[in-house]
């Protein structure tokens, strides 16, 4: 599931930027596939995070705070993509990390998930009794 569109991340990156950041051909315009790729990737870094205690991919509208985190990891991977490894380079790394921080807060149940987000899934465990037998004492066989 698409956790952001194109046009989501304009308000962080300029338009031009991430025309650029996705323009693996040359011909100026952002290809679709590659965009595909890497929202998917972000997505991924918020579903293998949750996934261990919320249903995902998550359900639209998603959470605001989700919302931006998945912005933010987006907008580092453009860059990444295009050689700017280092902070002083990335202006979305060290917000991506703490993004990646909080997700996995989250995700082990050490930070709850945003007031507008889903319940964490719960799993039923069968429960054993165990008591030792009142229909005979330990004197007493019973022929089978």
């Amino acid at each position: 599931m698409a956790y952001l569109l194109q046009t989501d991340l304009h308000a962080l990156v300029p338009r031009h930027v991430v025309v650029a950041a996705l323009d693996d051909d040359g011909d100026g315009q952002a290809d679709p596939a590659v965009w595909e790729a890497v929202e998917a990737e972000g997505a991924r870094a918020i579903d293998s995070r949750l996934e261990a205690r919320y249903p995902v991919p998550l359900a639209a509208p998603l959470p605001r705070a989700i919302a931006e985190m998945a912005r933010v990891l987006v907008a580092e991977i453009l860059f990444l993509r295009r050689g700017y490894q280092a902070d002083a380079q990335n202006p979305f790394a060290s917000r991506a990390r703490e993004a990646r921080a909080r997700l996995d807060r989250i995700g082990s149940g050490r930070e709850s998930f945003p007031a507008d987000g889903p319940a964490p899934v719960t799993t039923s465990v069968p429960t054993i009794v165990s008591e030792p037998s009142r229909l005979t004492d330990s004197s007493v066989r019973i022929p089978l």
